[in-house]
């Protein structure tokens, strides 16, 4: 399985179980939560991970996330719905990170 370091406990790894790549959160003792699957591109800044997925969707995700387990709610309220991609970039904007750009691909 061939893994990214993304930032902090975030990870893009090789999908076990599909033929695609997924956004990982590393817990202690190198539990992996998986957090978005069909990972195409990945960015960040100190307060937010950035994803694209297959088919154009856009994920936001607190960088300085709770540890936890998916299925709780705080973990599940930190990922954004999927956005398109106006959406995003309308996210960005009010952001004010106009110069944004991810700084991993599988694509």
């Amino acid at each position: 399985m061939s893994e990214q370091k993304i930032t902090g406990p975030y990870y893009v790894s090789s999908d076990p179980a599909a033929p695609y790549k997924t956004l990982y959160y590393e817990l202690p003792e190198a539990v992996m939560v998986e957090r978005i699957t069909n990972v195409e591109r990945v960015g960040y800044t100190n307060d937010f991970i950035f994803a694209e997925s297959e088919g154009n969707f856009y994920y936001i995700i607190r960088a300085k996330d709770i540890p936890s387990y998916l299925g709780d709610p705080r973990v599940e309220a930190a990922i954004s719905r999927p956005l398109s991609e106006v959406q995003f970039l309308n996210v960005l904007d009010s952001l004010r990170l106009k110069n944004f750009s991810f700084q991993y691909s599988a694509i």
